[in-house]
């Protein structure tokens, strides 16, 4: 995602997208990019797609980084789970005889789900810890990050262009011979590909970023369209206020990386 101006909000259809502040220069409507001026925001490299189950459990298997958590909360406190509540009976994974989670293998390629933003600000410092060798971190985007890889410079509603269409992307009508709807592996939809090249960002799972919504800074902000929800969830400047202790069964992650700063 390289550094440079791009065009927030300015869609009517997309709900809770007002007007706002931004660490990402935005450009008013019916002003050309190529007169900002502005200094540039600093770019990142975002994942090409969302963290899967199979990434996610081993972190949830790494019982010594989670018996340095502080509070300890041990694995239930991170496990994908139906509820808020972090305890067995509302887990989507069960332990096996080694004491460790098993991942049912249909949801091997599935993008996580279940989770927190707590959850998932924790995988990433796992991850850094893991895979950073001291020069990279990985975090969650901010919300301008994530909205500048699905609309690109020109500010297009959707990923690919401002047509949508229900086989573009995995939603709850791209399907309609399915019946439960359910979620499907990553990757599967080629069209929901930004001009960046981030991938299943209409589509998929809810993701949760690092920035606060407004004047409630304890509330984060989600993006991104699901595998359960209709076509104006879809739409990349759609925004939704989650508390971070909350989980629900659409919600996911993405990884940026940044370089680590001396």
């Amino acid at each position: 995602l390289p550094p440079g101006p791009y065009r927030a909000s300015g869609d009517r259809d997309a709900q809770q997208s007002p007007p706002r502040p931004s660490a990402v220069l935005r450009v008013p409507e019916g002003r050309p990019l190529a007169e900002v001026k502005e200094p540039q925001p600093e770019g990142c490299w975002m994942a090409r797609f969302e963290v899967t189950c199979r990434m996610y459990i081993e972190y949830l298997n790494d019982r010594e980084w989670h018996k340095r958590c502080s509070p300890p909360c041990g694995h239930w406190g991170h496990v994908p789970r139906k509820a808020m509540d972090a305890i067995e009976q509302n887990a989507y994974w069960p332990r096996n005889a080694s004491g460790k989670f098993s991942l049912p293998q249909q949801w091997q390629e599935w993008p996580l789900f279940g989770i927190s933003w707590n959850d998932a600000t924790d995988y990433c410092k796992w991850f850094t810890v893991q895979r950073g060798a001291s020069e990279w971190t990985f975090d969650l985007p901010t919300e301008d990050e994530w909205e500048r890889a699905a609309r690109g410079p020109d500010g297009r509603f959707f990923p690919w262009s401002d047509r949508f269409d229900a086989a573009f992307c995995r939603m709850n009508e791209s399907r309609p011979e399915m019946d439960p709807l359910n979620p499907e592996p990553f990757g599967l939809f080629p069209i929901d590909e930004s001009i960046c090249g981030v991938r299943d960002l209409a589509g998929g799972m809810r993701e949760w970023t690092e920035t606060p919504a407004g004047g409630k800074n304890q509330w984060r902000i989600a993006k991104g369209g699901t595998w359960g929800g209709s076509a104006s969830f879809c739409r990349s400047a759609h925004r939704y206020d989650v508390v971070p202790w909350d989980v629900y069964d659409v919600g996911g992650l993405r990884l940026v990386a940044r370089r680590a700063r001396p």
